[in-house]
């Protein structure tokens, strides 16, 4: 029998700004001349999972699913969007090749950062049908059905914007494709941890963005290559 597998949420935005403002994560940021490194943190334990029953498809799937709303190690939060916002510096994003998989009846990773225009690969590893389905506003939607034979889709965006996806075979399979305005973009590990591109000096905002929790913005200050030790509590 398959492990038992972590799913989050079902998604309550999909502007390009990473939505509306809300009491938010915690954040800690470092400016060093490798990049800008941080980490969003949690001030509580995450609540615990809801038990999905696998009816059908358990080869793939396992007998069950925990439906996770928030997750994270070690204190942090993983899944995070964290963004510079209104950066004058447009040059274009250099991510890894972005790639999300349909593994054990989850999308992995469940979010994932695109340029515009990039090529983002999308896996199904489960050898059983599934569906990517996104809901978009400033790029055409996708619909695409996936059966176990056919393992690579290959899709892009051209305008910024979060593009929640899920798939329709599996109701609890939810993800978040975000289009990035510009380089800025970073999503956090497990541990809550993240690193930006280095950035000169002057005063900038983070806005740290996560699919149930909203957003947060504050602002530090890079002075010499280093900033302010940045912790805003959630």
């Amino acid at each position: 029998m398959k492990a038992h597998r972590s799913v989050q949420w079902g998604l309550t935005c999909t502007v390009a700004a990473l939505c509306s403002l809300a009491s938010g994560p915690s954040a800690q940021i470092l400016a060093q001349k490798s990049g800008v490194t941080g980490r969003i943190t949690l001030s509580s334990a995450p609540p615990e999972p809801k038990i999905v029953r696998i009816t059908s498809d358990r080869k793939a799937c396992g007998s069950q699913v925990l439906v996770s709303p928030i997750e994270g190690e070690n204190g942090g939060l993983k899944n995070a969007v964290v963004r510079i916002v209104g950066m004058k510096d447009q040059s274009p994003a250099d991510f890894p090749e972005p790639v999300m998989d349909q593994l054990g009846c989850l999308f992995e990773p469940r979010v994932v950062l695109v340029a515009p225009g990039q090529q983002l690969d999308v896996l199904n590893s489960d050898g059983t049908t599934h569906n990517v389905h996104t809901t978009s506003k400033a790029n055409p939607g996708v619909n695409k059905t996936m059966p176990k034979f056919l393992t690579k889709i290959m899709l892009r965006f051209a305008e910024p914007e979060v593009i929640p996806v899920r798939c329709d075979v599996h109701a609890w399979m939810h993800g978040v494709i975000v289009v990035a305005e510009h380089r800025y973009y970073a999503v956090t590990l497990s541990d809550g941890s993240f690193t930006l591109p280095s950035l000169p000096d002057g005063v900038y905002t983070l806005e740290a963005w996560h699919p149930e929790l909203g957003a947060r913005e504050t602002t530090f200050k890079v002075s010499g290559g280093v900033a302010a030790g940045v912790h805003i509590v959630f």
